[in-house]
């Protein structure tokens, strides 16, 4: 379990570094781009987008190796520290103070963190043996409710809405992505890297995982970050906490335990939308003609 916690602090780093980076190349995409193959041939110009990229592709065998090691209802909640990080990362990058309520905001996520892993030690559960019905039916409402959000996101025109949908759209890809990764590490554990290599759970997290990398994109180029923030940090847990505790059966302590797991999470999306607020994070967005008028 330390393992686990270790890689998927790592994990939290390197997608943190990736996003200030990412975000620094966003900045000076114009809007008109949004949901088109210009976008992305935009943005591969830019060589922080580029180191962003990579960064972000090292997640997926490090994220794996976390998720290998430990429970996906601990290890994906780990990840919410990528959005403290981040404001941490871009205060240095862009030369710029956090203040006191983002620090606030940070204290909370963290603790709120601790407390969710002192006291929700999942355990049992499993990943083999888990039916095709279940899959299939499971996949089919979170797909589906991705798609719902990117359909309502190309519709919407208010910048707030359409990067709030996208958010949460990219939230609920990601945790499902880090689903099938678990799946893949149990496969790996019983048939070794050829009987990866033969599975679906790789190209299925794959494929939503670039799903995911996409909205996530379309986010940024929306602005309005304090919209789409809380959806792409806190669905990505939420997802796979529920496919752990639902489908994989991880068991959980109840009565008190609960309680304080409820507290521990109320803590860690208050301080989310908090940090979502930061004026630090409208900066890392805001093209240069805006941060300097």
């Amino acid at each position: 379990m330390p393992l686990s916690i270790f890689l998927a602090l790592l994990v939290a780093v390197t997608n943190a570094t990736s996003n200030v980076l990412m975000r620094k190349a966003a900045r000076g995409v114009p809007t008109a781009s949004q949901f088109q193959l210009s976008l992305l041939l935009r943005l591969v110009h830019s060589p922080a987008w580029l180191v962003g990229l990579i960064l972000s592709l090292a997640t997926y065998p490090l994220g794996a190796a976390a998720l290998g090691f430990g429970k996906l209802s601990v290890v994906q909640p780990i990840l919410v520290l990528e959005l403290p990080l981040s404001l941490i990362g871009a205060s240095w990058l862009f030369d710029s103070r956090l203040t006191r309520r983002d620090w606030l905001g940070i204290a909370g996520m963290t603790v709120g963190l601790i407390g969710l892993l002192v006291v929700l030690v999942p355990k049992g559960g499993h990943v083999i043996g888990i039916p095709a019905s279940t899959w299939l039916l499971g996949s089919g409402l979170n797909i589906g409710l991705v798609v719902a959000l990117y359909v309502l996101g190309r519709r919407t025109t208010q910048p707030s809405g359409r990067a709030a949908y996208l958010g949460a759209g990219c939230g609920l890809a990601f945790g499902l992505s880090a689903v099938y990764m678990k799946s893949m590490t149990e496969v790996f554990t019983v048939e070794g890297i050829s009987g990866v290599l033969t599975s679906w759970q790789l190209y299925g997290s794959i494929a939503v995982a670039t799903l995911a990398f996409w909205l996530l994109q379309n986010a940024y180029a929306a602005g309005q970050l304090a919209a789409s923030q809380p959806g792409v940090t806190l669905l990505d847990p939420a997802v796979a906490i529920v496919w752990g505790l639902i489908v994989f059966q991880e068991k959980t302590e109840g009565g008190l335990f609960l309680v304080l797991a409820v507290a521990a999470t109320v803590a860690i999306v208050v301080g989310a939308v908090t940090l979502a607020k930061s004026p630090q994070l409208r900066r890392m967005h805001e093209s240069p003609a805006e941060g300097n008028p």
